[in-house]
């Protein structure tokens, strides 16, 4: 069977105010359906390619699921958390691709300004905070629960790879 598969994993860690490691956790992902017909189009088709992209977080509020129909404009198993500073997204800055990966050698910073649960992560086209336009391309959500409070910084990575069977 041929085939092209894609798998990710965003990495969180949480740092104390102090640099000291609070948690460190990995959640593997999913890529979305629409992220999925964007590769095609922009790969083999006319698409146009999106040249920067965002790391989000997703707040355990509320939270239902994951699915790999959720879009930037709807996705009704869970909202954005918010509650850090810098008023858009942080940019996901990935190295060159290699060896059927890409990853940002250098960790993303999400200071939190506020205390509450974080559930996952989501990588997207838009900065908006909060907003609802772009192209999401994956989401993943922790086993557990991880608490954040103010004062503390989320480091986010994102790896993806692809394969050909």
């Amino acid at each position: 069977m041929d085939g092209l598969k894609f798998k990710g994993e965003f990495v969180l860690e949480c740092l104390e105010p102090d640099g000291s490691l609070a948690w460190r956790e990995p959640i593997h992902n999913m890529t979305l359906l629409a992220a999925l017909t964007d590769v095609l189009a922009v790969y083999l088709g006319a698409g146009t390619q999106k040249t920067t992209w965002y790391l989000g977080l997703i707040d355990n509020s509320g939270f239902a699921s994951l699915s790999n129909a959720d879009t930037a404009a709807s996705h009704p198993g869970w909202t954005e958390n918010t509650a850090y500073s810098g008023g858009v997204r942080p940019t996901w800055t990935p190295g060159a691709a290699a060896g059927q990966a890409i990853t940002n050698p250098t960790a993303t910073t999400f200071p939190m300004t506020g205390t509450g649960t974080i559930k996952g992560a989501f990588l997207i086209s838009d900065s908006t905070l909060g907003g609802t336009a772009g192209l999401m391309f994956a989401t993943g959500s922790f086993l557990s629960n991880r608490l954040v409070v103010s004062g503390q910084s989320l480091k986010a990575g994102y790896s993806c790879s692809g394969a050909g069977s």
